[in-house]
């Protein structure tokens, strides 16, 4: 049987590993909430780029913003043209 110093001792050793445990784990909670917040307005600004280019689509234009998203550049600048992307690529 443990006598009471050495209970004393392992419930003292317990405590600072629950404690560095905790230290860690605030540690790692703030990277985490950077990382999710970082990807999700990553992926929000790529929905709006996608509904952008939907919409230009749609008129038979291209917008910069599909590119700008991944950042890709076109030659063209801001007036692409969908017809003329198309004759080039062939």
């Amino acid at each position: 049987m443990l006598s009471s110093v050495g209970a004393e001792d392992v419930w003292e050793s317990m405590l600072d590993q629950l404690i560095t445990d905790f230290h860690m784990y605030k540690e790692k909670v703030v990277e985490n909430h950077y990382l999710i917040s970082y990807l999700t307005s990553r992926l929000m600004e790529g929905k709006k780029a996608l509904q952008e280019t939907e919409k230009a689509w749609k008129k038979g234009d291209l917008t910069t913003d599909l590119f700008e998203f991944p950042n890709f550049t076109l030659p063209c600048k801001e007036n692409c043209p969908v017809e003329q992307q198309m004759t080039e690529n062939r």
